[in-house]
């Protein structure tokens, strides 16, 4: 699960290059530039709405979200891996190059926004 709507490729660069830049500064070297993501199964009789809610309760708000399945997301070439604290906080490793090319393969993982129906 990703927050918001689908953003122009360039702004998802940046929020990239961001999110590396502040690893480096951190001491984190790593050649692969990642993009945040939330993940965890549906319990028994949860739908989407309901799992949006668990997901981000008490970490942030956000008025859109979209769905990719974690399968999607593996035969596109990402990895997810975790990022504690948040328990359902994942990091989707894009690899060592944030191309127009490269996002548009992670968001085209993602279906159609759907809103938040905790959103205030």
């Amino acid at each position: 699960m990703r927050e918001g709507k689908r953003k122009a490729a360039e702004r998802v660069i940046e929020e990239a290059e961001d999110e590396k830049l502040e690893r480096e500064d951190s001491g984190d070297h790593s050649e692969s530039y990642q993009l945040s993501t939330f993940a965890a199964p549906l319990e028994p009789g949860e739908d989407y709405d309901a799992l949006v809610v668990r997901l981000f309760e008490g970490h942030r708000k956000v008025k859109f979200y979209r769905i990719a399945p974690v399968e999607t997301l593996i035969e596109a070439g990402f990895t997810l891996v975790a990022s504690p604290p948040h328990p359902y906080h994942y990091d989707a490793q894009l690899g060592p190059e944030a191309s127009p090319e490269v996002i548009k393969r992670f968001d085209d993982c993602f279906g159609e926004p759907r809103r938040n129906p905790a959103w205030r």
